[in-house]
């Protein structure tokens, strides 16, 4: 009785799923036919590891939700314990990230199409310290962004950590979150105060162990630091949501405008800003951006995202390498507060043609669905 109330249950929690998804290492099986996935719904899962197992639906039987399911043998059993254990720890890993009562929270912006940030606006953003020693004296600088997705976690590009960066002799060192201006000490706007900014030291950095420094198609430039001690979330330091949904898994994005921010220059002119920026930018469709870059001799793939230069040459100038592409999604269910939204993040800067913002060519971001269980199987507590 027990394992069909789970079955109904998820049935109304999937309603709006898409059924058209391809299981990839995996079976599309009836739910209640998945020892694993019903093994995980008996034992009271977080919220976002629901979200989790939601995204793996792949269509209905007579009604009855399928869902991918580790590879079964022709005793409708999972091939290995080690295919089970894995799956297993996907969902397991979801817990560790915040859910939407935490995540992507931000207040009504109050620079409406401004150029610039308001405070405490995009406040997952986080800038990348280098350090190096040079003539017995610590040199720092800031050469890229990230996005912070946990407490001990910012997602960046795997070029911030990898190649000429490391030729520099430069050192990625620390991480800095709560950032606004740069050029004070103490932030404040609009009678709003911020406290001062959190420097927190990197403990590992995980490259994606495909990237490839020399490649200039910038094929999984994705990259995840480990900070050694875990922030504490405010007003002025927050995570986004990573959009392991069901229906942000299965989107294109495309014709969308989503945001960039940063402290990266104005134009292709000036330097960069001392104040975080922010720019509205189009999503692009990918078989475009493939046509465009062909010319250029890079090939873009599925697992990438291209946005910005379009009729008012808005690109990620105002961003940073490394940082986050992002949008507001609506209708996101927070446990006792009913519905809201939720700021999540959907590629990483990765690169684009110089000049910055060339009209007419996008930015190409690494789309964060594409490097969900790469994220979630390199997290820990």
């Amino acid at each position: 009785m027990c394992k069909f109330f789970l079955v109904y249950v998820f049935t109304l929690q999937i309603i709006v799923a898409r059924s058209d998804r391809e299981c990839k290492n995996s079976s599309c099986v009836k739910l209640e036919e998945c020892k694993v996935a019903l093994g995980l719904l008996q034992n009271r899962l977080s919220d976002i590891a629901v979200n989790f197992l939601r995204s793996l639906h792949c269509g209905y039987d007579n009604s009855k939700p399928k869902i991918c399911c580790p590879i079964l043998n022709e005793n409708n059993e999972t091939k290995s314990q080690a295919e089970s254990n894995s799956y297993q720890e996907l969902v397991n890993k979801m817990s560790l990230l915040p859910n939407e009562t935490v995540c992507g929270i931000q207040y009504e912006d109050r620079i409406f199409n401004g150029i610039h940030c308001d405070i405490d606006e995009h406040s997952w953003m986080a800038m990348l310290q280098y350090t190096k020693r040079e003539d017995n004296k610590i040199l720092k600088k800031y050469y890229c962004g990230g996005v912070l997705i946990s407490a001990n976690y910012v997602l960046t590009a795997a070029h911030c950590v990898k190649g000429e960066i490391t030729a520099l002799s430069y050192k990625l060192t620390n991480v800095r979150l709560g950032e606004w201006n740069t050029s004070s000490e103490i932030d404040c706007n609009y009678g709003d105060c911020a406290p001062s900014v959190v420097d927190v030291a990197v403990e590992e950095i995980i490259p994606h162990e495909d990237y490839n420094a020399s490649d200039s198609n910038n094929y999984n430039d994705i990259a995840l630091l480990r900070l050694k001690q875990s922030v504490a979330f405010s007003d002025f330091i927050k995570p986004i949501c990573l959009p392991f949904t069901d229906d942000l898994m299965n989107s294109s994005y495309e014709d969308r405008i989503l945001e960039v921010a940063g402290w990266g220059s104005i134009n292709n002119i000036t330097p960069n800003s001392t104040v975080k920026l922010k720019a509205k930018i189009p999503v692009s469709r990918n078989e475009n951006c493939k046509r465009l870059y062909h010319l250029h001799n890079i090939s873009i793939r599925d697992t990438q995202i291209c946005a910005g230069a379009g009729k008012t040459n808005e690109n990620c100038c105002k961003g940073d390498s490394g940082g986050g592409l992002f949008g507001q999604t609506y209708g996101i269910r927070r446990p006792g507060r009913g519905y809201g939204s939720n700021w999540f993040l959907f590629g990483i800067v990765s690169f684009g043609l110089s000049p910055c913002g060339t009209l007419g060519y996008p930015t190409v971001f690494t789309r964060v669905t594409a490097y969900r269980d790469w994220i979630l199987s390199n997290i820990k507590p």
